[in-house]
């Protein structure tokens, strides 16, 4: 994995995680601990670029 991305994403609060995978429409465990959710992350964004950039609003890709 990624560790740039881990790092990256082990500053977010569990909330904001949980956020950023029910955005995607991804399955959360429940009762899932931070690590996990980090995991699911960079995974997601790591391994799935074309699903998560094509579900952006056209603001956002522009900001990129």
């Amino acid at each position: 994995m990624n560790t740039e991305a881990i790092k990256y994403f082990n500053q977010f609060h569990k909330d904001e995680l949980s956020t950023i995978l029910s955005y995607f429409e991804r399955e959360i465990p429940k009762k899932a601990k931070k690590a996990e959710l980090v995991e699911l992350v960079t995974e997601f964004i790591g391994g799935h670029p074309r699903e998560w950039l094509y579900r952006l609003p056209e603001r956002d890709l522009r900001l990129m």
